[in-house]
């Protein structure tokens, strides 16, 4: 973080500026509905969070609530760089 402005820093730092691994897992919660199959994390911040960290968080949080991650749920990191692959939606 700390190639950051102080003005960013103290929103990222504050309650209402900054979205954690595990708050993610928790909004997913109230979201997910029985036919979503599968999540994307984007928008990661490539200084202050890791692709695998912030999957790896998101899974065990979903898996805490019950939700059946890896069988009918999946999540799927995503890449600034890198296309992420399509899937028709039926």
């Amino acid at each position: 973080m700390c190639r950051y402005p102080w003005s960013v820093k103290r929103r990222i730092l504050g309650d209402s500026g900054h979205v954690s691994n595990d708050d993610c897992a928790l909004a997913l919660k109230d979201i997910i509905e029985n036919e979503t199959k599968r999540i994307y994390l984007a928008h990661l911040s490539k200084d202050n969070n890791m692709k695998e960290l912030a999957k790896m968080s998101v899974e065990n949080g979903l898996t805490d609530y019950g939700f059946p991650v890896g069988k009918q749920l999946t999540i799927h990191d995503t890449d600034a760089k890198t296309p992420t692959p399509l899937y028709e939606v039926v």
